[in-house]
């Protein structure tokens, strides 16, 4: 039976969610510099840890803002309705304030 509803899709993507969580705690580690070491003694987890960390080119970093380095967002959105103009000329509407501290902040993008 094909999900319809939101209660019927929860279990689905949750189930999702979690058969990806073991892939996804790997590319975390990787990105946070915490790779998984090679078999070795106890004596040796030390030293190889410092040399991983002096030898290690981390690319996983370089990947995930390569693609932030890429966004270019051209604003915000306020309100239900996609008419902006309507939107920003209605009286207590939110959109000029948002207009005006997008204007004055300019905000980076990070990832």
């Amino acid at each position: 039976m094909i999900p319809v509803t939101p209660a019927e899709w929860l279990p689905v993507l949750t189930a999702r969610l979690d058969a990806a969580q073991p892939r996804i705690s790997l590319l975390r580690r990787y990105v946070d510099g915490d790779a998984p070491l090679p078999e070795m003694g106890k004596n040796v987890r030390a030293s190889w840890q410092r040399f991983q960390r002096q030898s290690r080119v981390n690319l996983a970093t370089k990947i995930s803002s390569s693609l932030a380095e890429r966004l270019i967002p051209n604003g915000i959105d306020v309100g239900s309705n996609t008419d902006s103009d309507v939107v920003a000329a209605r009286k207590g509407s939110g959109a000029i304030t948002a207009s005006k501290v997008w204007s004055l902040r300019k905000p980076p993008i990070t990832c």
